[in-house]
């Protein structure tokens, strides 16, 4: 016997199999041996039933006041990746963002509008070049690189004209075509910096035309007379000039006259910009061809004894700086002359003060025009005529580079504040491309 209360066991037999329980009820084993009272439930399974109820409720209620109670952390949160590599979001336990790499091979964007970029470790890297001619600032993709973009043609109609002046002033490009040995094909015409078509000035010439642009008026030769004509085409061209017969062969100005050489005259001479006859500053010199001016000095290549010569712009006798050499074209900053040589192939700098030249390429394709900017020196590789290139090289000499496409022919050189623009005598167009 179990004795559930030890007071009414001691009246109870000790061989009974009643279990008394306190309060003197009977309390049966029940088949399970569950402790049964006399109205049948189970002292044992109320116990349990009631434990496992409570625990059950306990934690089915603290669990979803817990889940509902809780804050939104990322309602008011915008989570914005650093780049098109990364990608970022709200973490609901802080509501801080939190940035990961981006999958290897999404699109994205380097800034190199000439390669085709994908993402890589989370970074963006261009891989594979863009289609060729994919716009790019300047200039047009060429095998990956921004190079040379077609601006369109020098002439708006076809003909025997082949372009040999080039100058790059406000928006457009002004040309002069000469008249390429049919008589009144020569024509002066200008080209939309951004593309197009051209627009004639000036045409129904014979002769091979030099220009410069002052303001809004383009000057140009005429064979052996002086022109001038509204850069926006407003007006016809009138003359400042006729001479008798000795063609000019270079033209240049400093913004207050114009200057001129003739290498059948052998003559370099200064004119108003409202015309007259010219005033001579050197004579006898060797077929003076190309001319340049730094406002106080002349300079210009003598190319029947290979000198290039100086003089200043008053008129003084003229003083030889380079000798020996085939210079072919001129260009100059404060401190330096520059020329290219196009039988050695050489491009080279002198100190104006004189001294030794520095060489600063050696080797080229007949080098013909040279530009500054930049720092840097720009030079064309005319290549006899047929396609060259156009190359640059920083003042004082280094590393040499390309410019990326085929100019058929570069016969003159331009630039404004970004771009570089080449003429093109093999086809008769003109091109842009971006400076280095």
């Amino acid at each position: 016997m179990r004795c559930l209360c030890p007071r009414a066991c001691r009246l109870v037999p000790l061989l009974a199999f009643t279990l008394i329980a306190c309060g003197g009820r009977d309390v049966l084993p029940d088949a399970g041996f569950g402790i049964l009272d006399g109205s049948g439930v189970g002292i044992d399974a109320g116990r349990d039933a009631g434990s496992d109820a409570g625990s059950d409720a306990g934690a089915d209620a603290g669990a979803e006041v817990g889940t509902d109670a809780g804050p939104d952390r990322c309602a008011d949160v915008s989570c914005t990746p650093s780049d098109a590599c990364h990608d970022s979001t709200c973490d609901p336990a802080t509501g801080a963002c939190v940035e990961r790499e981006a999958t290897d091979g999404r699109a994205c964007d380097d800034s190199d509008p000439c390669t085709a970029s994908t993402c890589l470790a989370g970074a963006c890297s261009g891989s594979d070049p863009a289609v060729d001619g994919t716009p790019c600032p300047c200039g047009a993709c060429v095998a990956g690189a921004c190079g040379l973009r077609d601006l369109g043609p020098t002439s708006p109609a076809s003909g025997t004209a082949t372009p040999i002046s080039l100058v790059v002033h406000d928006t457009n490009a002004f040309i002069g075509n000469s008249y390429g040995g049919t008589t009144g094909d020569g024509s002066i015409t200008s080209l939309p910096v951004a593309g197009g078509t051209p627009t004639a000035l000036a045409s129904g010439f014979t002769g091979y035309p030099h220009l410069t642009v002052v303001g809004g008026t383009v000057y140009y030769t005429q064979a052996a007379s002086v022109w001038r004509v509204p850069a926006d085409g407003s007006e016809a061209a009138t003359t400042l000039h006729i001479g008798a017969g000795d063609h000019y062969s270079g033209l240049t100005s400093d913004g207050v006259r114009l200057y001129l050489t003739s290498a059948d005259g052998g003559t370099v001479s200064s004119m108003p910009f409202a015309g007259g006859a010219p005033t001579t500053i050197a004579a006898g010199e060797a077929r003076p061809l190309e001319i340049i001016t730094d406002g106080t000095q002349l300079y210009w290549v003598a190319s029947g004894d290979g000198t290039i010569r100086t003089a200043p712009v008053t008129g003084s006798s003229a003083t030889t700086l380079v000798t020996g050499t085939a210079p072919r074209a001129l260009a100059i900053d404060a401190d330096n002359l520059y020329w290219t040589e196009s039988t050695a192939g050489d491009v080279m700098q002198m100190a104006l003060t004189g001294g030794a030249p520095t060489t600063i390429a050696t080797g080229q394709a007949d080098p013909a025009a040279i530009m500054l900017l930049g720092g840097r020196v720009y030079w064309t590789n005319y290549n006899g005529g047929v396609y060259g290139d156009v190359r640059s090289a920083p003042i004082g000499g280094g590393a040499a580079a390309t410019v990326a496409g085929r100019p058929f022919a570069p016969a003159a050189l331009a630039h404004d504040a970004a771009c570089i623009y080449v003429l093109h005598a093999g086809n008769g167009s003109v091109s842009s491309a971006p400076a280095f």
